[in-house]
């Protein structure tokens, strides 16, 4: 014979599945792939060779070299 727990079919426990699966979901979907708290742009060729040029890494004439080789 069947155990029925007088009608109760644990319903209660049904419902924290619900809830675990929509917030695991919503991780998924919904947040941002940059999870560090901020959604950043991502820096293009030129702007990382300007700050190279700016930090002086680079001199002015292979600056405009490389920007000529990305104009290209």
């Amino acid at each position: 014979m069947m155990m029925q727990n007088n009608g109760f079919h644990f319903f209660g426990i049904h419902f924290i599945w619900l809830f675990i699966w929509m917030v695991f979901l919503f991780l998924i979907f919904v947040t941002p792939y940059d999870i560090s708290g901020e959604r950043t742009k991502k820096e293009s060729v030129r702007d990382i060779l300007k700050k190279r040029l700016g930090s002086g890494q680079i001199t002015t004439e292979e600056y405009l070299e490389q920007k000529r080789m990305l104009e290209v």
